[in-house]
């Protein structure tokens, strides 16, 4: 049995937050999440569960957000 704040039994849990890669925007104060194009055409999200993946993935210098989900 699910309850409001649990998942459903077939869905997996999102983690509590999320590290998104940023570059800076029109003001200092707002920078803009990076989306990336695939070579389909298709345009990417990027989101990491953890810190040092995003510093793997992106380097260590990569300017970074937290999503409370």
């Amino acid at each position: 049995m699910s309850t409001p704040d649990s998942p459903p039994p077939d869905r997996k849990p999102v983690p509590p937050v999320l590290y998104l890669p940023v570059r800076p925007g029109s003001s200092a104060e707002e920078p803009e999440v990076e989306m990336r194009r695939l070579a389909d055409g298709r345009v990417a999200l990027l989101v990491y569960t953890a810190l040092d993946r995003l510093a793997a993935c992106c380097g260590p210098a990569q300017p970074w957000v937290l999503y409370r989900t």
